[in-house]
């Protein structure tokens, strides 16, 4: 997996997510909600990425990429996608 399609599965599952997050009757208040949370989330996954990158190198001196920590986060954040559950409601 590519460092971009991990960022696009961010993407992906961060929006699902927020759509469960947010929902709403009001169609375009519920999908601009979830677009606005979506830009928030894939900020928040970046910064987590680089903060987690900073501390292994700082703390364990691990030989590993930025872009490596993004496509292994990338996977453990598709968890997230169960948020889209919050529609049913």
């Amino acid at each position: 997996m590519s460092s971009t399609t991990a960022w696009l599965l961010g993407a992906v599952v961060a929006f699902l997510s927020q759509l469960g997050t947010y929902a709403s009757t009001n169609v375009l208040e519920w999908l601009r909600s979830a677009i606005v949370g979506t830009v928030w989330a894939l900020i928040a996954f970046g910064v987590a990425a680089f903060i987690i990158n900073w501390l292994r190198r700082a703390l364990f001196q691990a030989d590993v990429t930025f872009e490596e920590m993004v496509r292994t986060l990338g996977l453990a954040y598709v968890w997230n996608i169960v948020g889209v559950i919050g529609v049913l409601g």
